[in-house]
């Protein structure tokens, strides 16, 4: 059986909706040093603030490079000796960029590959990705000024002269902004100057039009739209994912595909499943991949098993169809689901979260319950969601949290938490309702008379996974601090019911200077 030499694996940098992430096959011996350095070019950081890596199963244990002080890493292990596949063979890992912005990588292992499988391409090399990555010390801005688009020719051209051994003059191209190559200035943002060219050539070419603007008149519904094409065809796109995936799927690998993630083999199924990740679907493809989704009910195959191949459909299901959720509701995208589409997924996303008891890690390293986080995730985050259903989100999580089996771990408390933070930071909550809708899950959770005892006190502990960070979180987002003094009661309350006092028993100790160390 041939040696498994390589790694493919998928990182995310985390915070941003839709996703930006990319797929990078690397070497299996690679050490944390050098996956260091391909994040950085990955992601177009150019190496100026400090980094660290942790596996998200054991936060505490950090690894990171030489001659970097304790009081900053708390005595970090020597990443340039710590090899990554052990480590991901167990859980995802976490690499932070720059401890002032905290850029959060997750990174996670899809597969093991061949060396027939690479086709003779040169590793490492970035196989896909999307979303475009951010300037240095830019924040969680979303400005065109402050995004780098996507583009994997540039980045590997840039690996290839990183990883070259010994480099050649031919081959060298040094790291640098997308406006210095070539490949890069061709989807670079448009400049202000070359969008002031774009509108005068139109207006040139739409007398009428122009005209009818300048005079502040109504506009026909031809003109509409004429306007309204160009603005999405020419301006609007440097604010959207310009870099969605280009490698385009004929209707039939679409149909093969999709049958590809509802079949016995786990590898095969995966590989499937990763074509469709990959494929640049037109809007009636994505219409047709998500309707095909729903028809079979592969969100609830076998739903009471919890690992092997229904669990990983589901799981499949669920991420495909959270990715054409993000795709839908991207900024400057036109819509690719339609109304009823769109509705039916935000239902089924709901049902699924109740009903999804999978906990067991899957070989690409995640579980049926975190893919259907996500996916609820994508739905609650969608402008489109109904007023309704995040009305009833305490039902769902509560549904959640009275279904656990085992501890919450990976990717799920993390991922409730961002959904939690979205909805607040969105404002999609009234803020008497947030607090309604948290006070009812904490109370659902902590003090369920009808199942006292150890499952209880595993599904209490899950949800201050979650509780106790979505404090700090409200907290760094200037939010009504009464609701975050309530919330921050009820942990303490759930902590002196067992004999644990925080603090001196006030909830304030944990809001006074942290420069005090009251944290």
């Amino acid at each position: 059986m041939a040696q498994k030499e390589y790694l493919q694996l998928k990182i995310t940098l985390k915070g941003f909706r839709p996703p930006v992430w990319r797929r990078v096959v690397v070497p299996a011996t690679i050490r944390l040093d050098a996956l260091h350095t391909i994040i950085q070019v990955l992601f177009s950081w150019e190496d100026a603030h400090l980094h660290s890596f942790n596996s998200v199963k054991h936060p505490d244990v950090l690894f990171g490079p030489k001659g970097v002080g304790d009081d900053v890493y708390n005595g970090p292990q020597p990443e340039d000796q710590t090899l990554a596949r052990p480590m991901l063979e167990t859980s995802d890992l976490l690499y932070t960029y720059d401890f002032g912005d905290e850029w959060d990588h997750l990174i996670h292992l899809e597969k093991a590959l061949t060396p027939a499988e690479l086709k003779s391409k040169i590793v490492p090399y970035c196989v896909t990705g999307r979303g475009a990555s951010r300037l240095e010390d830019s924040g969680m801005t979303d400005s065109p000024d402050s995004t780098i688009p996507f583009d994997r020719q540039a980045i590997n051209e840039r690996l290839a002269a990183k990883f070259s051994n010994p480099p050649t003059p031919a081959n060298v191209v040094p790291m640098k902004r997308p406006d210095q190559t070539v490949s890069e200035k061709n989807d670079r943002p448009a400049s202000d100057d070359e969008i002031e060219h774009s509108v005068a050539d139109f207006l040139q070419s739409n007398p009428q039009l122009g005209q009818a603007l300048a005079e502040n008149k109504d506009l026909s519904k031809a003109d509409e739209k004429t306007l309204g094409d160009f603005i999405m065809n020419q301006v609007m796109p440097q604010f959207g994912d310009s870099d969605q995936p280009t490698t385009p799927i004929s209707d039939t690998a679409l149909k093969k595909s999709l049958a590809g993630i509802d079949q016995a083999d786990t590898e095969k199924q995966h590989d499937a499943y990763n074509t469709l990740m990959d494929a640049d679907l037109t809007a009636k493809q994505a219409q047709y991949a998500a309707q095909t989704v729903l028809d079979n009910h592969w969100l609830f195959k076998d739903i009471k098993q919890t690992k092997g191949a229904a669990a990983d459909t589901r799981t499949h299901a669920a991420d495909l169809l959270a990715d054409l959720l993000d795709q839908d509701d991207a900024l400057g995208a036109k819509p690719v689901l339609t109304s009823a589409l769109r509705t039916s997924i935000f239902t089924a996303a709901t049902q699924y979260a109740r009903a999804e008891k999978g906990m067991t890690l899957t070989w690409w390293q995640t579980t049926p319950l975190t893919a259907a986080l996500e996916l609820l995730r994508s739905a609650v985050a969608h402008d489109k969601y109904p007023k309704k259903m995040m009305n009833d989100l305490q039902e769902t999580l509560i549904a959640v949290f009275n279904t656990l089996s085992m501890p919450l771990w990976g990717q799920e408390s993390e991922t409730v938490l961002e959904m939690l933070l979205e909805v607040t930071d969105a404002g999609k909550l009234s803020k008497a309702r947030f607090k309604r809708t948290i006070s009812r899950v904490t109370k659902a959770v902590f003090y369920d008379a009808d199942d006292a005892g150890a499952v209880q006190t595993l599904r209490a502990r899950s949800w201050i996974q979650v509780l106790m960070p979505l404090c700090m979180g409200l907290l760094s987002q200037d939010y009504d601090e009464e609701i975050v003094m309530d919330m921050m009661e009820q942990v303490s309350d759930y902590y002196a019911f067992h004999g644990i006092m925080l603090g001196d028993g006030s909830p304030t100790d944990y809001f006074d200077d942290p420069d005090e160390g009251d944290y």
